[in-house]
């Protein structure tokens, strides 16, 4: 049964065939399906949990490539070792829960609650 909202952290793909992701170097990711990651932007995590960069992107531009991709500044935001580690083909790519989440949302209530008077 489909789900009435959006599961953020059911979201996932991988590095598409032929395309590979450089952290420190690389603006964008090609995936080989990213049609569940929002349009809009977001946060994902290139790699594993003990191998790792987390980065925001802006959109998406053509149909799998999640593009304006910027380091993530709350947290451990890359795992030790891998600042300059190129993510081959096949390396998971999904919609994580970061700093800037909770960042987002805060700036987000502050600004309804100003509005609203509050």
């Amino acid at each position: 049964m489909a789900k009435p909202y959006a599961v953020l952290n059911e979201v996932e793909s991988t590095i598409a065939t032929g395309n590979t992701w450089q952290r420190g170097t690389d603006a964008s990711i090609v995936l080989t399906d990213a049609s569940e990651f929002d349009a809009g932007g977001g946060y994902i995590r290139i790699g594993s949990p003990d191998s790792f960069a987390l980065m925001e992107y802006t959109g998406i531009i053509t149909t799998n490539t999640l593009t304006g991709l910027v380091v993530c500044t709350l947290g451990v935001v890359v795992s030790s070792g891998d600042t300059t580690k190129i993510w081959p083909a096949g390396t998971v790519v999904d919609r994580v829960f970061t700093g800037e989440d909770l960042d987002d949302k805060s700036a987000s209530s502050d600004a309804l609650a100003f509005l609203l008077g509050g």
